[in-house]
């Protein structure tokens, strides 16, 4: 079996769940807004789930850039979508960015070390 293809679906499991909740959660904040156009939440939702989708690669490294991507975005769509004022929304939106992104960090630093001790 090649090396890219042992990644313990897990965490693919619990990061689609993740973002399977956090849909919920911006649907739920964003259905008493009368404000709010129905477009903006719909589009986070989308490009939220495709770059979770994007990051279910095989490859380690496509993986976690398309996670540190999706943490990116996540913490940045509450404003650039203009829900930033709808608590439920944004605190869930920042949290799951943040979390995603250390996450991803702490992994991508220790492969980092994994790379620099086979290169020795």
């Amino acid at each position: 079996m090649p090396n890219h293809a042992t990644r313990h679906r897990v965490i693919d499991i619990a990061l689609l769940a993740g973002v399977m909740g956090l849909a919920i959660a911006t649907w739920a904040a964003t259905s008493d807004a009368d404000r709010l156009s129905d477009w903006k939440p719909c589009f986070g939702v989308t490009a939220t789930i495709f770059l979770a989708l994007a990051a279910l690669t095989p490859h380690a490294k496509g993986s976690a850039a398309a996670r540190i991507v999706m943490s990116g975005w996540l913490v940045l769509s509450p404003w650039l979508l203009a829900f930033a004022d709808l608590p439920v929304a944004r605190w869930s939106h920042l949290v799951a960015g943040s979390l995603i992104a250390v996450l991803t960090a702490s992994q991508l630093h220790h492969r980092a070390a994994l790379w620099t001790h086979q290169d020795a």
